[in-house]
């Protein structure tokens, strides 16, 4: 029994010197909360010519933290996307991209999502008939409940022309071949910036560019007769381009985008370029350039990369937002 008694003793003393590792605490969850994103149209459902430029089929909403990383991602094809952020974060920015082909939940960051390429062949792609829009959201604390608007515009610019005049001399006949634009900037990042254009359609209409042809070309041809008016509305589309300096050189160099009217008057073939861009900026996305009235007067261009000669062409270009447009009339 005393032989026992000295065991347990020398047992306890044993455990008594044993350092056990503390119990591991886990930190406790961060606190989150439900936070609201609605998609604002900037006015889009004014535009006059074409109701699905307004149209949000598809859309998605990222988020992304004071450090650019991304923290919640959600659908918003029904004009609002709901997500769970951290409660009290700060500091933190979002993305909404509508009728994309892109896909943010690819990327993980802020620097990557905002880089990517948009192009103007994938608008209307996968059976959506809306053009490709973004919008983007700045220094937002996350509040219980948050709920903030991201204001949504086009990647896309437009260019519009309502009316062809024929006021030619001689009591000509002007047959109208086509209208389409030339020297056209067909891919930007999903933040509008274009750092160096992709460019289409290089000095002239070229049939073979098939993936964006259906929003810089309208092929046809069109009897005008003395002193009528075409007065069949056309539109278009084309990425922004932010060339300031302009060129009709044969050999390629960046330039204005223009829109061309190409004719035929009697035996002559000739062409009607107008320079599509702002006043103190090159062509901008979510813009509308718009053409109320042309007014031919006399021979053309003989090329469609080559603006008319100052006696030839008088016209003021004025610049406006989609939702509110332009008005311009030319006369050449």
């Amino acid at each position: 029994m005393k032989q026992i008694l000295i065991s347990l003793a020398a047992l306890a003393m044993i455990f008594a010197c044993q350092k056990f590792p503390e119990a591991e605490v886990q930190p406790a969850e961060p606190e989150t909360t439900i936070v609201t994103f609605l998609l604002e149209d900037n006015g889009l459902s004014r535009a006059t010519s074409d109701s699905n430029e307004s149209t949000i089929e598809t859309a998605q909403v990222a988020v992304y933290d004071s450090n650019g990383q991304l923290l919640s991602i959600g659908d918003a094809s029904d004009g609002a996307a709901v997500l769970r952020v951290p409660l009290g974060a700060t500091g933190c920015s979002a993305i909404a991209l509508a009728n994309s082909t892109i896909d943010l939940g690819i990327t993980s960051s802020w620097t990557v999502a905002h880089m990517q390429t948009s192009t103007l062949g994938e608008n209307r792609s996968l059976s959506l008939t809306g053009l490709e829009m973004s919008g983007f959201m700045g220094n937002i604390t996350f509040t219980e409940n948050y709920t903030g608007t991201v204001r949504m515009g086009r990647i896309a610019a437009k260019v519009e022309i309502d009316e062809i005049v024929n006021a030619l001399p001689g009591n000509d006949v002007l047959q109208i071949n086509g209208i389409y634009l030339i020297n056209v900037s067909k891919s930007a990042r999903c933040d509008c910036v274009v750092e160096n254009v992709t460019w289409a359609q290089k000095r002239g209409y070229v049939a073979s560019e098939t993936t964006i042809t259906p929003y810089t070309a309208d092929i046809f041809n069109e009897l005008v007769y003395p002193g009528d008016t075409y007065d069949t509305p056309h539109y278009f589309y084309c990425y922004p381009n932010p060339t300031t300096t302009d060129s009709s050189a044969e050999t390629w160099s960046p330039r204005f985008t223009r829109l061309v009217v190409e004719a035929t008057v009697g035996t002559g073939h000739y062409y009607y370029p107008i320079n599509i861009k702002g006043a103190t900026s090159g062509l901008m996305n979510n813009t509308l350039y718009k053409i109320t009235r042309l007014t031919i007067t006399g021979p053309g261009s003989d090329s469609p990369d080559k603006p008319i000669s100052k006696g030839g062409a008088s016209f003021t270009f004025q610049v406006a937002d989609w939702n509110s447009g332009i008005s311009q009339e030319v006369e050449i």
